[in-house]
């Protein structure tokens, strides 16, 4: 496999975010210790891995992370790690975090409005 040249920056962050959106999407999810090391072991012995960076040649995500997270793979053709299916039990937890994330968010933005407008209607007197 030859090495190919490193993403542009905007690349990068394009890459970054579309990976990022999946994760927060499916709830956060997580490799076990197993799954991170064979996942990090076959990145660091890619000819595409940049040992400096500890990023991905192809990418440019920085490894030690993405192959942390379950909703990842590698962007090789064909890929040396593909993401993770969910089992039903993890598919619940996710969904139920997700619910419990935007509950808790409602509930901060809703106090925040509610001591606004107390700030307000006494600034007004």
């Amino acid at each position: 496999m030859k090495k190919t040249e490193t993403p542009s920056f905007l690349r990068m962050i394009k890459n970054f975010a579309i990976e990022s959106v999946d994760f927060i999407r499916e709830g956060a999810p997580v490799c076990s210790e197993e799954q991170y090391k064979e996942r990090i072991t076959l990145c660091v012995e890619c000819p595409e891995f940049k040992p400096a960076t500890k990023s991905c040649g192809l990418c440019g995500c920085h490894m030690p992370v993405k192959a942390k997270w379950k909703t990842a793979s590698c962007p090789a053709t064909p890929p040396k790690w593909d993401a993770l299916v969910f089992n039903p039990k993890e598919m619940e937890i996710a969904k139920l975090k997700n619910e419990k994330e935007k509950e808790e968010y409602m509930t901060v933005n809703a106090t925040m409005l509610s001591s606004l407008k107390s700030v307000g209607k006494r600034g007004k007197k």
